[in-house]
């Protein structure tokens, strides 16, 4: 898994046919194959991945109540995301790889 900035210049080519206002709309995953799952789906998806939050993604996806509950956690902090913004400090955009 590698975590690319929007900013990097493969991001409208891994996103397609996404327009820009699209992928600024909230956090995107792009599975195996390419399919591309968005917001709450992309955060679990991303979770998934990493150490210390397989098992709890992984229940997260079976259930459709835990699936709407991190739907609407998701959307609740992405409205606020600006606000939130201030708390992290402002750093150049970095690509990670992951695996």
């Amino acid at each position: 898994m590698s975590i690319v900035p929007l900013s990097d210049e493969r991001s409208p080519g891994l996103l397609a046919p996404m327009g820009a206002d699209e992928r600024q709309a909230s956090i995107h995953l792009r599975l195996p194959g390419g399919r591309v799952v968005s917001g709450g789906a992309a955060a679990v998806g991303v979770a998934r991945e990493l150490p210390g939050t397989r098992r709890v993604a992984a229940a997260a996806q079976r259930s459709d109540a835990a699936t709407r509950a991190v739907e609407r956690a998701y959307r609740a902090i992405a409205r606020h995301r600006h606000g939130l913004a201030r708390l992290v400090p402002d750093r150049d955009p970095v690509t990670r790889w992951y695996g």
